[in-house]
């Protein structure tokens, strides 16, 4: 996993919350229909300035204060989205896979199973733990969602949500195969089609 590179795929955001509240399930619309007192949204961002300094300076004290920003952040909040997905990314970079769980489920079902990223996550940790049927299962399931979702709402934010969500799990060709079939419906952004293009075919 390359710590830097946390906007470069769909799955792997850290959010940082200015003064706003928190309509598709995504991560922002969901979040945009809870109001998040300062407080809360003080500490999300406390703990993702946390998280930026630890590759930077290589102190594993940085993380540990994000950690515990982020579960106070939480603690503040139990329907703060963002920091919820914040407190996956932390836990997955210190490897506590099981304490992803608790987060990962909590977001499941304010998104109404209708969010791929819980899914990917739940992918990547059970297969950190050993648990490959699981991993598979929730690969599936992640896929299936993401899939689902654009073919409901045929945007360009569910596409790229579709095509990250495969480059995460592995299956780059698919994600190839149907950015090709789908770029002549967003002729407006090319710069957008550009960089998953360039994201894709860099692995191959």
């Amino acid at each position: 996993m390359r710590r830097l590179k946390i906007v470069v795929i769909p799955v792997m955001f850290i959010f940082q919350t200015c003064c706003q509240s928190q309509d598709s399930k995504s991560i922002d619309t969901l979040a945009n229909k809870h109001e998040v007192a300062q407080e809360c949204i003080d500490l999300n961002n406390k703990a993702l300035a946390a998280y930026l300094e630890w590759p930077k300076e290589g102190d594993e004290s940085y993380m540990q204060e994000a950690a515990k920003l982020i579960d106070e952040a939480v603690n503040c909040d139990t329907n703060f989205v963002k920091a919820m997905s914040n407190q996956v990314v932390i836990y997955f970079e210190l490897q506590r896979y099981e304490d992803c769980f608790v987060p990962l489920t909590r977001l499941n079902r304010l998104f109404l199973g209708k969010e791929p990223m819980p899914y990917t996550y739940l992918s990547f940790c059970s297969q950190k733990l050993n648990r490959p049927e699981d991993a598979l299962r929730y690969k599936k399931l992640a896929i299936q969602v993401a899939e689902d979702n654009y073919r409901e709402t045929e945007s360009y934010q569910n596409l790229s949500k579709l095509i990250g969500t495969l480059n995460d799990l592995n299956e780059r060709q698919q994600a190839l195969e149907i950015l090709h079939a789908n770029e002549d419906k967003f002729p407006n952004m090319p710069e957008e089609i550009q960089f998953y293009r360039e994201l894709l075919e860099d692995k191959d």
